[in-house]
């Protein structure tokens, strides 16, 4: 493949490279260790900062693995607040759901990192996914999945990503091995990578794509600063301000915790964001291990210990706040049991205490999380240090005038021919929440309504969020 693009004369001016890591099909586990697709989408950012910094556009091909790491490494800079409007994707033979083949090769190779993260509905691949579409950002990285149906490794489910995926081109007949093997200009498996070129180049001179989405998406999920101007203050945002410190946000799903504290954090420091929905089922010590590694880009360690995980996290802290103000997000905290629950909280206020150290002098050191129960419940007379060093607030629900404010704004800018009945009917029928709004101009603003008539896509938008 990338010969062919050398040979092609028909291309602008191109600087080709290759991003190269260690993998194989087997593993001993006295061999070498793999790095995890989180330190290999680490390397990866290193690459493109040092070497193509400067770069306008940046189009990344990857292959199996290789598309899993390009895709991780998009969704970091995009939790990080980094524009990606410059990086294209041509995905080929990606497992975005998984292999069924690594879940037999794990048997044979239990040692072996990469096919352990790739096993079907893994947590990296379950987290990378569930983010992706958060958000948003198919509608805003040009991305080609690329599909061959003689691939006996990924299945055309997982290659897609997901239902409805706008942005599948499918190739007859190629294997896994041998579908990005392209032998000439006018091969099919050149002319899908070919096209996302032109297009990224004919988008960076303005001639096409969605330019909006690089000055700010009014339908984010997860906030990023280009988003202030869609974004709607409520008296939560006031309180956070005022705060400014370790902050724990409770209370309902969908009521917009995480863009309260990203927006809080982003105004000052650079983001570590940890997502913990795939530990679902997970022990409180489970999840903090999960946090340690996470913050340390895949670096997997064994820890006896809490007080040993706690210390790696203000480990990885400190050297992260060694380039500026850091903020450490927690969110989806999946902890049913009570005890679970109590456990946790006390590992959150210890960490808080050990990290007041770096906070009197140099960079500022945050922690933010967000979760649906009250963490100071059954802790007793730890309220007390919860006092010192955490400010525990309820975020309340959104109220029928900030909803209605949402769905002007949304109307005036996907929608202008809504009338102040429909407008008023999306209010009543959503019940103030704001992912309700959103999942229905979604739908409108990527041709997914399907025709639909307005109360029978509220329908359409109330089951989905339900089965969520």
């Amino acid at each position: 493949m990338r010969r062919v693009c050398a040979l092609d004369t028909s291309l602008p001016p191109l600087t080709l490279a290759s991003y190269q890591y260690k993998t194989s099909l087997f593993h001993s586990p006295f061999g070498h260790k793999f790095a995890s697709i989180q330190e290999l989408a680490a390397g990866l950012r290193t690459e493109v900062d040092l070497r193509y910094a400067q770069a306008r556009q940046v189009i990344l091909a990857g292959h199996s693995l290789g598309g899993v790491i390009s895709r991780q490494f998009i969704l970091e800079e995009a939790k990080q607040g980094r524009r990606v409007d410059r990086y294209s994707l041509a995905l080929y033979a990606v497992p975005h759901l998984g292999s069924i083949a690594a879940n037999v090769g794990t048997m044979l190779s239990p040692s072996h990192r990469h096919l352990r993260q790739l096993i079907m509905s893994s947590d990296i691949l379950t987290v990378l996914n569930e983010d992706w579409l958060r958000l948003g950002l198919d509608g805003c990285v040009r991305a080609k999945y690329i599909v061959g149906t003689g691939d006996r490794v990924v299945s055309p489910s997982s290659a897609k990503a997901f239902v409805g995926n706008k942005n599948v081109q499918t190739l007859t007949d190629y294997t896994h091995s041998n579908i990005t093997q392209a032998t000439g200009f006018t091969d099919l498996r050149y002319l899908a990578l070919k096209e996302l070129i032109l297009d990224a180049v004919s988008a960076d001179n303005g001639a096409s794509y969605k330019a909006q989405m690089l000055k700010g998406n009014p339908l984010f999920e997860i906030y990023a600063k280009a988003d202030a101007p869609y974004y709607i203050k409520r008296p939560d945002d006031a309180q956070v301000d005022a705060h400014g410190g370790n902050t724990w946000l409770w209370g309902g799903s969908g009521v917009g915790k995480t863009s309260i504290l990203r927006r809080l954090a982003l105004n000052d420091t650079s983001v570590l964001q940890v997502t913990l929905s795939g530990g679902r089922g997970s022990s409180a010590f489970e999840l903090i291990t999960m946090i340690a590694d996470t913050i340390n880009e895949g670096r997997e360690s064994r820890y006896s210990t809490a007080g040993q995980v706690l210390s790696a996290i203000k480990t990885a802290l400190s050297e992260a706040r060694a380039r500026g103000p850091v903020t450490l997000l927690i969110e989806e905290i999946p902890l049913d049991d009570k005890r679970e629950r109590e456990e946790f909280s006390r590992y959150i206020i210890d960490l808080c205490l050990m990290l007041r150290d770096l906070s009197g002098s140099g960079p500022l050191v945050r922690l933010a999380l967000s979760g649906l129960y009250d963490p100071l419940q059954g802790i007793g007379s730890d309220q007390l240090k919860v006092a010192e060093c955490l400010n525990v607030m309820h975020a309340a629900p959104w109220s029928k005038g900030e909803a209605r404010a949402l769905v002007d704004m949304l109307a005036e800018l996907i929608r202008p021919d809504l009338s102040e009945e429909e407008r008023g009917k999306i209010t009543l029928r959503s019940t103030n929440s704001p992912r309700v709004v959103k999942s229905l101009f979604r739908r409108w603003k990527f041709g997914t309504d399907r025709g639909l008539s307005l109360d029978a896509l509220l329908d359409d938008v109330l089951v989905d969020q339900v089965t969520r």
